[in-house]
């Protein structure tokens, strides 16, 4: 059964070219989240997203004719090569929602490298945190992150720079707050003050 059929039987909520939302607890606007992505992504990957439970998964992958995976009871979302699927089980905050999206993407993108592909298969030997795959993804979706923050905060500085200050330090580790703060803001007042 194609993806296509088996979503006919599901609920969608909101749809947004080949993203779907099952879950009437996913409170984003899905067009503005897909704009978002993409913005900081060198191109545009054709891959579904699939922001639902992880029981709506699991019935979604045995519909396709794939096996449940009984680990995804401890994902958070999920790059399903086998169907070339990517499924978001936790959304309810912003920011580390799109943590999780530039993780999954950048599973995609390792997925579509010949010279990196390979890593997917000596890694299932290794404990998650050990594995190539996983600390590219987690590094590239760290520096995304930054860089979504660092633009928002450019964008948001002489609109409501207090707002958008307190939701920045609470989203960020404070590692990140020192490494990137300096940088920001010099940045940001340079143009102003040219002798910083």
């Amino acid at each position: 059964m194609r993806l296509s059929q088996v979503l006919e039987k599901q609920n969608v909520l909101q749809k947004y070219k080949n993203w779907y939302v099952l879950d009437d607890e996913f409170s984003w606007n899905l067009e503005i989240l897909y704009h978002t992505i993409f913005r900081h992504l060198d191109s545009r990957y054709q891959v579904p997203v699939i922001f639902c439970s992880i029981r709506e998964a699991n019935k979604i992958i045995s519909d396709l004719g794939d096996e449940e995976e009984e680990y995804l009871r401890f994902a958070s979302a999920i790059y399903w090569r086998e169907s070339g699927i990517t499924f978001i089980f936790d959304y309810d905050e912003y920011i580390p929602l799109i943590k999780t999206l530039f993780h999954e993407f950048r599973h995609v993108m390792q997925d579509l490298s010949p010279d990196f592909r390979h890593h997917f298969d000596s890694d299932r030997k290794l404990p998650y945190k050990k594995r190539i795959t996983e600390m590219d993804a987690f590094q590239f979706a760290e520096d995304k992150t930054i860089e979504y923050l660092q633009l928002q905060l450019l964008m948001n500085t002489f609109h409501s720079p207090l707002l958008f200050f307190n939701i920045w330090i609470n989203s960020v580790t404070r590692y990140q707050l020192h490494k990137n703060l300096n940088t920001i803001w010099k940045s940001l007042l340079r143009p102003l003050l040219p002798n910083l």
